[in-house]
């Protein structure tokens, strides 16, 4: 499925897994084949190195959470459009 007609999704997609990335290591992971004893997990790579099955997870996700959406609405400019009256 995934999201090659849709950069913007897949781009804010690996951005998340970045993050999730960053949080797993802050708490002791590693990647490796996954063991939740060992603090072990293959998705701990790389976007990129994921497979389709966990990039298309990712890409779903953010479309469920409207993540595009947010971070449009959380942008703000000193001349945005929706100052003008």
């Amino acid at each position: 499925m995934m999201y090659e007609g849709c950069e913007l999704i897949t781009t804010v997609a690996a951005a998340a897994h970045a993050c999730w990335c960053a949080r797993l290591r802050q708490q002791g992971w590693r990647a490796g084949q996954f063991d939740p004893a060992r603090r072990l997990h293959d998705a701990l790579v790389p976007f990129s190195q994921l497979t389709r099955c966990d990039q298309d997870h990712a890409c779903m996700v953010v479309l469920a959470e409207g993540f595009p959406d947010l971070l449009a609405a959380a942008l703000w400019y000193p001349r945005d459009p929706r100052d003008q009256s």
